[in-house]
């Protein structure tokens, strides 16, 4: 697994920054990048007959959830903003 930090990670909130009372002073977590490289792999071993068409092969949960970790990045963000229009 490869990490790449948040390049902007947030800055703590101040009293009366958030609307929120409990959010007062709080950090939230940094959006690092998870790269799950060898789900990855696998998952493109795993469909790579259904893409050329010469035999079955199907995803696992564990192969979305590594290429929604990597959509986190700030970079790509595709498969959550075309969840986000089709909602």
């Amino acid at each position: 697994m490869h990490v790449l930090p948040d390049p902007d990670p947030p800055a703590p909130n101040r009293d009366g920054d958030t609307p929120w009372s409990w959010a007062d002073g709080e950090v939230l977590p940094p959006l690092d990048t998870r790269i799950d490289v060898e789900t990855l792999c696998d998952a493109l071993r795993s469909t790579q007959p259904v893409r050329h068409a010469s035999g079955t092969g199907a995803l696992e949960r564990g192969h979305l959830d590594a290429s929604l970790a990597l959509d986190d990045h700030f970079a790509l963000r595709c498969l959550s903003s075309a969840h986000a229009d089709r909602v």
